[in-house]
């Protein structure tokens, strides 16, 4: 009997399946600020570059992978289509499938670990849990390093006035800013 192949969101992929994935790879990391541009994100394709993205990053550039963190009900306006319709080889999120609705990329479901956390387990018990803090890209960063990535680049997250798509105004984290350089400051000595 014929069946139909199972859409993106429906074909299962795990944590384990991408341990490593890229080794020795360099990473960039892409938030929604207004630093991101077109050739920025055209500038690491040239250069072989993986890319992961948050959020709507899809509305500028196709990210290999994309972080998704907040259901949809956050996203305002048109976001979360941006996201829905990506081409993404994965979306990685903590949220359970059925919260995001149909999405195109195949689904990878993680677990956050530790709040402020900087510690990437890398034994061969690593359950791929990912430490997180209240912006998106920190887990991404996490990511990256469970993935391998040797090299690891931030572009995009400004936390200044606007994403790069709208004049969104003042982003909500700008007044934890010096608590933000901490932990990325932690989590970069951790890697």
């Amino acid at each position: 009997m014929w069946m139909p192949a199972p859409s993106a969101s429906e074909r299962k992929l795990t944590m384990a399946q991408h341990r490593n994935s890229l080794a020795g790879r360099s990473v960039i990391v892409c938030g929604c600020g207004s630093s991101l541009t077109r050739e920025v994100a055209e500038q690491a394709a040239r250069h072989g570059w993986v890319t992961i993205g948050v959020n709507d990053v899809g509305r500028l550039f196709t990210p290999d992978y994309l972080v998704v963190l907040n259901p949809p009900r956050q996203f305002r306006g048109d976001r979360f289509a941006h996201v829905q319709h990506s081409q993404a080889q994965a979306l990685f999120t903590q949220l359970p499938p059925s919260a995001l609705g149909l999405v195109a990329p195949p689904v990878v479901p993680f677990t956050l670990g530790p709040f402020g956390g900087t510690d990437i387990d890398t034994g061969p018990q690593a359950d791929g849990r990912l430490p997180h803090t209240q912006n998106s890209p920190y887990v991404a960063v996490c990511l990256a390093a469970w993935m391998g990535a040797a090299r690891i680049g931030l572009i995009g997250v400004d936390f200044t006035e606007h994403h790069f798509f709208a004049r969104s105004g003042r982003h909500p984290l700008s007044a934890r800013l010096a608590r933000i350089d901490q932990e990325y400051g932690a989590l970069a000595q951790a890697l």
